[in-house]
């Protein structure tokens, strides 16, 4: 505090200084300056020892009662005049538990809050997989921390890569995620006050994602057959309630699904055009972690029947013959449109037997 009240023609001292948040049990080093060098400084003390003193500098130890008060005058011998008080108020420092929000990530330099529910009592943030975050507690000296320990529980989930307070009197703290699923992960600050070890917070957060897969499904597939495709190693359950995929078949902008642990189904066409390879991309988003895998698939022309053009039906009565793909005969079937019967050819076809006749396809 700084002064210049005067007592009659006796000036205060101009300055006092010290520790202004000092441990109970504990001595600090307090000065103060006189504003004439000759003078005398006397030293009241409230909340800790000695409760009085004199000089320039006055050793103090704090006891347990508070409030702490330093209060010093100046004395000239040479009038007997003293001034007015000037006075340092310390607060004994304790530790102050961070509140449930108090963690944030560091996204693009906005402090985001880990859970959009601060009310909640145990609020849940977010982490993704295979992701290196900043996390930061602001007005970090306001907690009155001396010494901080900070854990991951699980140990696997993922690792305290770096610890710092910056010039912003801010709490930075990286942390890599692994590969590993978990819901309900802890981060867990264990801090020192004083000498002492104060009661430990923790911050709560489900680390999500697909993780790295593959694709599986058929490998050829079969022109105009469908084929089921799947991931592999599929999200653990429980994680993926709010989960997409986007699938891309090797070509167009993609198809997007709620997540299906039974896969997804789709049919190649290529038209007869021979064997053809196409690309398979898959995007995974879980709860808003992407992750993404690519593989190919080549697809097979289906077995095919011809029907000639002198090919006629043996009927009276117009009909539609569908060509279906050979049976294991290797004999062409078709079926009958109007009975729904598989007629093996030739058993009942016939070619320019009759007038009525039917050209078939």
């Amino acid at each position: 505090m700084l002064a210049n009240s005067q007592n009659g023609n006796t000036p205060s001292p101009t300055a006092l200084s010290g520790e202004m948040k000092p441990c109970a049990g504990a001595s600090y080093l307090y000065t103060c300056t006189p504003f004439n060098p000759t003078n005398v400084l006397n030293w009241t003390v409230t909340g800790g020892t000695p409760a009085t003193g004199n000089g320039s500098t006055l050793s103090i130890s704090w006891s347990t009662t508070t409030p702490y008060n330093i209060s010093v005058t100046e004395y000239d011998p040479n009038t007997g005049c003293v001034s007015l008080p000037i006075s340092l108020s310390p607060v004994r420092k304790v530790f102050i538990m961070p509140d449930a929000c108090a963690l944030t990530e560091d996204i693009a330099g906005t402090a985001v809050p880990l859970s959009l529910d601060c009310t909640s009592p145990t609020p849940v943030g977010k982490a993704c997989l295979n992701t290196h975050k900043t996390y930061k507690i602001a007005n970090w000296s306001s907690y009155n921390v001396d010494m901080y320990e900070i854990s991951i529980i699980p140990s696997d989930v993922g690792s305290v890569v770096s610890t710092t307070v910056n010039a912003n009197d801010e709490m930075v703290l990286e942390i890599q995620w692994n590969n590993t699923l978990h819901l309900n992960t802890i981060i867990k600050f264990d801090t020192y006050t004083c000498g002492g070890i104060n009661p430990y917070f923790t911050f709560r957060l489900d680390v999500k994602g697909g993780g790295p897969f593959t694709i599986t499904g058929p490998n050829p597939a079969c022109d105009n057959v469908p084929a089921t495709f799947n991931i592999t190693p599929q999200p653990a359950a429980g994680t993926y309630n709010n989960a997409n995929y986007t699938w891309n078949w090797g070509g167009g902008s993609g198809q997007n699904f709620p997540y299906d642990p039974s896969g997804i189904s789709h049919i190649y066409s290529i038209d007869g055009s021979g064997i053809s390879t196409f690309p398979i991309t898959v995007l995974l988003d879980v709860d808003g972690c992407l992750s993404s895998a690519s593989s190919s698939v080549t697809v097979n022309p289906g077995p095919g029947a011809q029907i000639g053009s002198s090919l006629e039906c043996l009927s009276t009565v117009p009909i539609t013959l569908t060509a279906m793909p050979a049976g294991q005969s290797g004999i062409p079937q078709y079926l009958h449109a109007s009975e729904r019967n598989v007629l093996p050819y030739p058993q009942h076809w016939r070619q320019n037997r009759i007038d009525t006749k039917v050209q078939c396809y």
